[in-house]
């Protein structure tokens, strides 16, 4: 039960920290940008056109930034839909929709693209909840939002995730040092799902 009210709180936390961060952070034309995004993927029906959209206007363009300049375009793109789907549930579900990419060249930079709009969103949320300075907010943070949905997830989906979690900075600690120190900070079974999730990103991160 513990660990369950532990989790609550910290749900709440994090989506009001996200909030505030994104309305800091998030690129200042965004509402725009969404606007006519939206307005286009109402006008179209077929879904590939949609998707090649995506890859030439959203995905190659940020394969070229730096994460801090990816960063607000990453926080804008999270809030857009597609026909009812955010944006990265729609890109993850149609990034093979092109027969011609025999060789998955662009499914692979959507499937990128998806995962890397996904964790700058996260590193925001987690920047934000860090800068509060409560070691206890973050070691909810890290178990409601991050511990926790990795469990769901095959070593490949959660790949992506370690690495870009393995590089987080925790007061001056590396994320997985963090985990490890308030790894007791709770109940038994916490303890041991800290442990074994700094494990499983300490070895997914190689």
């Amino acid at each position: 039960m513990k660990k369950v009210l532990v989790l609550l709180g910290v749900m709440l936390f994090s989506a009001s920290a996200f909030a505030l961060n994104a309305e800091v952070t998030m690129d200042k034309n965004c509402a725009s940008q969404k606007a006519e995004f939206e307005q286009y993927v109402a006008s179209q029906k077929n879904t590939s056109f949609i998707v090649q959209n995506i890859l030439i206007n959203l995905s190659d363009p940020m394969e070229t930034m730096s994460d801090d300049e990816a960063m607000p375009k990453a926080l804008c793109y999270a809030t857009y839909q597609v026909k009812g789907r955010p944006l990265v549930a729609f890109v993850r579900a149609n990034a093979e929709i092109f027969p011609g990419d025999i060789s998955k060249k662009e499914a692979k930079k959507l499937y990128n693209f998806a995962d890397r709009v996904e964790i700058l969103n996260e590193k925001a949320e987690f920047d934000r909840v860090v800068a509060m300075g409560n070691d206890s907010y973050v070691v909810q943070h890290i178990l409601g939002n991050m511990a926790d949905p990795m469990k769901q997830m095959s070593d490949e989906q959660a790949r992506p995730k370690a690495k870009a979690y393995a590089a987080f900075k925790v007061n001056g600690k590396s994320f997985v040092e963090f985990v490890r120190d308030h790894s007791n900070d709770y109940t038994m079974d916490v303890e041991i799902d800290m442990e074994v999730f700094a494990d499983r990103v300490e070895r997914l991160a190689k």
